[in-house]
């Protein structure tokens, strides 16, 4: 593989991963802010609407994670990935977020729809 794809393709895994992370906590902080405002319909709809259109620049940033996961799986049989600690390190990195990923993704889904 190209060098110059592989850091092109590891920084926009990372990129994805924080982009899902960012929109995530700003939905939970918009949920928060749409409890105390049960008078205000027309407010409601707009923090809603955003709401909606969060959710799927989530969805859309988790799906991109795992392209960009799955190319770095699969181009990286170099070798140099076979260390032991290093493996290990990684699955349990990958445990966490993926836990977080797919309980963000459905508590985001419940608060929108």
């Amino acid at each position: 593989m190209k060098i110059w794809f592989q850091i092109i393709n590891d920084f926009s895994h990372d990129m994805f991963t924080g982009l899902w992370f960012g929109s995530f906590f700003l939905l939970s902080f918009l949920r928060n802010r749409l409890t105390g405002v049960a008078g205000d319909e027309l407010r409601y709809e707009m923090i809603h609407e955003l709401m909606l259109q969060l959710f799927w620049l989530t969805a859309c940033a988790l799906g991109l994670v795992i392209l960009t996961g799955l190319l770095r799986l699969v181009y990286s049989r170099d070798g140099q990935t076979n260390i032991k600690i290093k493996q290990s390190i990684l699955i349990g990195k990958h445990v966490v977020l993926g836990s977080g990923f797919l309980v963000g993704t459905l508590l985001s889904y419940v608060w929108v729809y």
